[in-house]
């Protein structure tokens, strides 16, 4: 837990809140949303991490998630 120094109210313990993001945007976990937004971890931290990957291969995760079909004899 950390603890930040407030000059006027001295030491408080700030909580972590933990979320999930959602088609209406961020919900608690302990809310327990039914709908998740999937697309919003694709965009925001998968395809950056693997796009940084793919880059050193000539590639881009754009590329394989569009199901670019090679040739037979390629």
């Amino acid at each position: 837990m950390q603890v930040y120094i407030f000059p006027h109210r001295g030491k408080m313990k700030l909580k972590e809140i933990r979320y999930i993001m959602t088609p209406e945007g961020p919900v608690p976990v302990r809310m327990k949303p039914k709908e998740i937004d999937y697309q919003h971890y694709i965009d925001k931290q998968l395809k950056p991490l693997a796009d940084g990957i793919l880059f050193t291969m000539n590639e881009s995760f754009d590329e394989i998630i569009s199901g670019k079909q090679l040739d037979l004899f390629e």
